[in-house]
């Protein structure tokens, strides 16, 4: 069996990333088929890094970033359990964290809150910084939720300063749109920092194809309650996806390869 030479089914494995990608352009449709045809296959497979990574980057995942709460959070449990009792550790914290996140987002207490940062820490003492700026972004949102601007425009910048080292920019936009909501909460709003489109680097991309998860109305509703206040505030600001112009010609590579990948490769071994 492959997975007994690689340490995971690298055919799973490339589906895996075709999910990935199908998530991170927004592709809902092609999500939702890849992960049932991922549980299918999982059902009597005997791996359990496949199982674990399968139900992480296809299942989980893609309901974290989507934002289907209820999904996310039972499966997040059952990912967490398995991991748990077969030793996956490294998936288990990607499910501990997605697990807190979704509390927090339902329930923005400081308990809540302190649940990520202790999760976030758990994985860095490991070096482990698997989407940390995605979790980072998390964890600003539910501290503006909870009122917490000081401790929120603090997460914001951790997250800036994780791009910078890493190079994880896929969530760039999206923490530049958490810094403009940061900004709107000061005694005087700094609209410099609300207004990243008046600089083409960072201008949001729109969907482009039909099929693409539109994401205009979320952010679009995170915003609206500020306007009246500070007049308009021109709606490319807020524009439909979470990604740079820049990164779309790498995502997009990276999406290619991924997708067309065979579905089953002939390996060779030397």
């Amino acid at each position: 069996m492959l997975s007994s030479w690689f340490g995971i089914d690298p055919g799973l494995n490339v589906l895996y990333w075709k999910t990935m990608a199908l998530a991170l352009l927004g592709q809902y449709e092609g999500v939702a088929k890849s992960s049932e045809q991922v549980r299918s296959e999982l059902l009597n497979h005997g791996n359990a890094h496949t199982v674990a990574a399968g139900n992480f980057y296809t299942i989980v995942w893609p309901q974290f970033l989507f934002g289907n709460l209820d999904a996310c959070e039972s499966d997040a449990v059952a990912l967490v359990t398995y991991c748990g009792e077969r030793k996956v550790e490294h998936l288990k914290r990607n499910g501990v964290l997605c697990h807190a996140c979704v509390r927090a987002r339902r329930e923005p207490t400081d308990e809540n809150i302190a649940t990520i940062r202790q999760a976030l820490d758990s994985n860095r003492t490991r070096d482990a910084h698997l989407f940390e700026s995605v979790f980072v972004a998390q964890l600003a949102e539910c501290l503006l939720k909870a009122g917490n601007t000081v401790a929120a425009e603090a997460a914001v910048r951790e997250g800036f300063a994780f791009v910078g080292r890493s190079g994880e920019q896929f969530w760039l936009a999206e923490l530049h749109r958490l810094d403009g909501l940061v900004a709107l909460k000061q005694p005087q709003p700094d609209l410099s920092r609300v207004e990243p489109a008046s600089s083409p680097q960072w201008r949001l991309r729109g969907s482009r194809t039909p099929e693409c998860w539109n994401f205009e109305p979320r952010q679009i509703s995170r915003v609206s309650h500020t306007r009246p206040a500070l007049g308009s505030i021109p709606a490319r600001c807020w524009s439909n996806s979470w990604f740079p112009l820049q990164m779309q010609s790498s995502l997009g590579t990276y999406a290619t390869l991924a997708i067309s990948w065979p579905r089953r490769f002939p390996v060779t071994y030397w």
